[in-house]
C-alpha cells in the first residue's frame, strides 16, 4: 500500500478509492494540471509477470488513445520503480455494483438506457482499435452524479492471462459470475469481442434481476454453472421484465459464441429495437427463440428462452378462469339478492303490483301529515275568531274527524284548554232551582189572612223564562228544550 502523500511521477496520492485483485485505485492530484485523478497501481504479482506487463502497457496505450462519452478516459501509463501504474479520468460518483447493491434492481428503462450507452461505448473501441474488454461487469462502470454511465478499465482487463488454459489464471484475472464459457475453457480466440458480448449480457442480467445469472461465492461451482447449467430468463426471476427483454438477454448469453450476435453494433442495433417494443429477429427473419430444429431445450440458453411463452400462456389461462369465476360469482350473488327481495323475473310482469305500491306507504302518510299541518295552521285564525267556547269546540271536533290519525302535537292541549272553558260557562244552566226562591221568602201562611193572599204561582215568571231558554241555547246539548206555559 502506498502512503497517503507520496508523490509518484507527478500525482500525488490522496486516498484510496477501491482496491481488487488485480490493482488498488487510489484518488490522485496531477500536480502539473492541478486536476484529480483515479491512479490505477498493479498488485505485485501482477506486476511481476515481463508478459503482463508489456500486454498491460501496451493496452494502456490503445486504450488512452480512446475519447467517448462513456468511457473513462485513460491520461497516462507508466512504472516508477517496481510500480505499475494506470492513470484515467476520475469519475464522481459510484460504480453499478454498488448502486445495485444498495437499490436493488435497476427499473426496465433505466436498465436499458444505461446498457444501450455501454453497448456503444464497448462498440466504440472495436472499430476503433479492435479493443475488447475482457472483464465487463458492474464493478467496471461507473455512473456519475448526472446518472450517465462510463465503462472503466478499458483494454486494461485483456492481457495473456486471458488466453491460457487452467482455472488459476481465471480465478485470478476473471470475475467467474460474468465470464464467457470459452474463457473458462481457456479456447478464447483473439480478436473476438463475442465473449465480451456474453459478460455484457451477464451484467445487463444482474441490472434488471438485482444478481449475476449464476450467483454464488464458489468460483468453480459458479463457472460449472456457466459451461452446462441453462440459463433462468429474466422475466422468470424478475415479472417486471418484459417477455422481449427477456428473450434478448437469453441470446446474449448463449454458451456457443457462434448462437450469439457477431458484434456490437448488431447488439446496439437489436437494443434499439428492445427499447422500442420490436420483437428480435436473428438472420432468415426468425424470432432467436425457435432457431433449434425441433426446439431442443437441453442445456442451452435458446431452449430456456422458451420459458417465458409457457409462462405467458400460464398466466393467460389463469386470467381467464379467474375472470370466469368472477362473473359465476356476479351471477349467483344476482339470483340470491332477487331471492332476497322478492324481485320478479324480468319476464313474467304479473308480480310487479307487489312491489310498486311498496312506496305508497312511505308517501301518503307523509302527504297527509302535511294537509293536517297546513289545514291546522288555517285553522287558528278561526279558534282565535270564535266568540265562545262551544264555537272553538265545534271547530275542533271537525278537525279530529277529518285528521284524526294526523292530529298535530298542539291539538289536544288546545283542545283541553277549550274544555276547560265550555266548564266554565256551564254553571250558568244550574239556575232552575230559583223559582223556589218565592216559597222561603214568602211569609208563612199562618201570619197573614188566609182570604186575602192569593195563591203562589208555581212557574216561574216570563222574563225568567226567556232568560233560561237564552242560557240553555249556550250550553251543550241537554235534550230537548222545555217552554213555560202562557
Amino acid at each position: 500500500m502506498i502512503e497517503f502523500g507520496t508523490i509518484i511521477n507527478g500525482y500525488r496520492i490522496e486516498r484510496e478509492l477501491g482496491h481488487g485483485s488485480m490493482a488498488v485505485v487510489y484518488l490522485a492530484n496531477q500536480i502539473n494540471l492541478q486536476r484529480l485523478v483515479a491512479f490505477k497501481v498493479l498488485s505485485a504479482t501482477l506486476a511481476q509477470n515481463p508478459e503482463f506487463v508489456e500486454r498491460f502497457l501496451n493496452e494502456a496505450r490503445s486504450a488512452a488513445a480512446l475519447s467517448h462519452q462513456n468511457l473513462v478516459l485513460a491520461y497516462d501509463a507508466g512504472v516508477a520503480g517496481d510500480t505499475y501504474y494506470f492513470v484515467m479520468e476520475y469519475v464522481e460518483g459510484e460504480n453499478l455494483d454498488f448502486r445495485i447493491r444498495r437499490d436493488g434492481a435497476l427499473p426496465h428503462g433505466v436498465a436499458l438506457s444505461m446498457a444501450t450507452a455501454i453497448a456503444a461505448a464497448l462498440d466504440y473501441g472495436w472499430r476503433k482499435k479492435k479493443l475488447t474488454h475482457g472483464d465487463i461487469k458492474p464493478e467496471n462502470i461507473m455512473v456519475d452524479k448526472a446518472g450517465t454511465p462510463k465503462v472503466a478499465d478499458f483494454g486494461l482487463a485483456k492481457v495473456t492471462g486471458h488466453e491460457t488454459e487452467g482455472r488459476r489464471a481465471s480465478g485470478i484475472l476473471l470475475t467467474p459470475a460474468y465470464a464467457a464459457p470459452e474463457v473458462i475453457r481457456g479456447r478464447r480466440v483473439a480478436n473476438d469481442c463475442r465473449a465480451d458480448i456474453y459478460s455484457f449480457g451477464a451484467t445487463l442480467y444482474h441490472m434488471l434481476v438485482g444478481y449475476p445469472p449464476f450467483p454464488g461465492t464458489d468460483a468453480d461451482v459458479v463457472m460449472k454453472q456457466h459451461l452446462t447449467d441453462p440459463i433462468i430468463p429474466p422475466l422468470d426471476r424478475n415479472p417486471a421484465v418484459p417477455l422481449i427483454t427477456s428473450d434478448f438477454v437469453c441470446w446474449l448469453l448463449e454458451k456457443e459464441p457462434e448462437r450469439r450476435p457477431q458484434s456490437w453494433e448488431e447488439v446496439t442495433r437489436h437494443l434499439k429495437k428492445v427499447r422500442s417494443g420490436k420483437r428480435v429477429l436473428r438472420a432468415g427473419g426468425r424470432p432467436f427463440r425457435h432457431d433449434r430444429p425441433g426446439g431442443a431445450t437441453s442445456g442451452t440458453a435458446s431452449g430456456t428462452a422458451r420459458r417465458p411463452r409457457a409462462s405467458f400462456v400460464s398466466r393467460l389461462l389463469t386470467l381467464l378462469l379467474v375472470l370466469v369465476a368472477l362473473t359465476a360469482g356476479l351471477l349467483f350473488l344476482q339470483l340470491k339478492w332477487r331471492q332476497m327481495h322478492a324481485l320478479p323475473p324480468p319476464e313474467t310482469p304479473a308480480p310487479q303490483p307487489e312491489t310498486t305500491p311498496a312506496p305508497e306507504p312511505s308517501t301518503q302518510p307523509r302527504a297527509a301529515q302535511t294537509e293536517a299541518d297546513t289545514e291546522w295552521a288555517a285553522l287558528q285564525p278561526k279558534l282565535k275568531a270564535a266568540e265562545s267556547a262551544r264555537e272553538r269546540m265545534e271547530l275542533l271536533e271537525a278537525f279530529r274527524r277529518n285528521h284524526e290519525r294526523n292530529l298535530p302535537p298542539e291539538f289536544r292541549e288546545t283542545m283541553a284548554q277549550s274544555l276547560r272553558e265550555t266548564d266554565k260557562e256551564q254553571p250558568e244552566p244550574a239556575k232552575p232551582p230559583e223559582p223556589e226562591a218565592p216559597e222561603e221568602t214568602q211569609p208563612t201562611p199562618e201570619v197573614g189572612p188566609p182570604v186575602s193572599q192569593p195563591p203562589p204561582n208555581p212557574f216561574p215568571p216570563e222574563p225568567e223564562g226567556r232568560a233560561r231558554e237564552k242560557t240553555v241555547e249556550k250550553g251543550p246539548a241537554q235534550g230537548p228544550r222545555k217552554h213555560a206555559p202562557k
